[in-house]
């Protein structure tokens, strides 16, 4: 395991417990805890960033030099097979190359799988882990939102490469219905309707958002994955989440800050789901 992935790990642990520290404190030590607290969590997201950049300028390449004539060719990972697109940068073609591309979702969720769930993924990617949950308990019984429309083409063709027809749907999902800018990276796993600063390849563009708690009524998931760069800390503000079972969420410090991280895993703790296991940035929880 690297420094950045030790320190990623207890990130979250940290600030927690900071957090109990500063409580045993007298009020004088309160304060002072509380001021240290607040730098820090201010710092987060630069420091987090740069904390990624120093990993990613240290991984290791993988065994197969990354050349133009691989794209448009189709590669097999865990027994799904994708297609390594022009729209991919090299770095997303590494990631799919050495496993990487959804790892941690893929571990934490489809083992978890049961023929009855109904998943619905918002954040769908290039499409690897709905069809993975699709050849798990079949695409029928899967439905998965992207917001980014480059990547539509793509998407369906991964599903067609493995068989599987999920439920896919291009848009956002907010509280009403609606449109907002959404900024599309070079790098498309960190397209979100935010724009950080580090990112300054982007395209904005207008997508259609629909109500999240209609689709829920009206698909009734057990299974709910969220990475969504970010709105997750938005949208678990509203969700309805009375059919869930179990939940995968990626969360996003680096967005967000450590403060509003903490704050969403004590909301869904109240909100009766255990936190049984976590890998990188991604949380599972069970209904208890």
């Amino acid at each position: 395991m690297t420094i950045y992935h030790t320190l990623r790990s207890y990130w979250w642990d940290a600030a927690l417990l900071m957090r109990h520290l500063r409580r045993q404190q007298s009020k004088q030590g309160k304060r002072l805890w509380w001021q240290f607290l607040t730098a820090w969590e201010s710092a987060t997201p630069s420091l987090y960033h740069n904390l990624q950049v120093a990993y990613r300028r240290q991984r290791p390449l993988p065994e197969e030099t990354i050349s133009p004539q691989m794209y448009g060719s189709v590669v097999t990972v865990e027994d799904i097979r994708m297609r390594i697109d022009p729209r991919m940068s090299p770095y997303q073609v590494q990631k799919l190359l050495c496993g990487r591309h959804t790892r941690h979702e893929r571990h934490l969720v489809i083992p978890r799988l049961e023929p009855d769930d109904i998943v619905m993924e918002l954040g769908g990617g290039i499409g690897m882990l709905a069809t993975a949950c699709a050849l798990k308990i079949g695409g029928d019984r899967v439905h998965s939102y992207e917001a980014n429309p480059f990547l539509e083409s793509l998407i369906r063709d991964n599903y067609t490469l493995n068989g599987v027809n999920p439920h896919l749907k291009m848009c956002m999902l907010g509280r009403t219905a609606d449109t907002c800018t959404f900024y599309v990276s070079e790098h498309f796993a960190r397209s979100s309707t935010y724009k950080l600063e580090a990112q300054q390849e982007t395209t904005a563009c207008e997508v259609p958002v629909e109500p999240l708690n209609d689709e829920i009524q009206r698909i009734q998931p057990t299974v709910l994955i969220m990475d969504v760069q970010g709105s997750e800390g938005e949208l678990l503000s509203f969700a309805d989440l009375s059919s869930v079972r179990k939940l995968l969420v990626e969360m996003h410090p680096n967005i967000l800050g450590i403060s509003h991280v903490n704050a969403l895993r004590r909301q869904l703790r109240n909100q009766g789901f255990l936190e049984t296991e976590r890998a990188g940035q991604s949380f599972f929880y069970v209904r208890q």
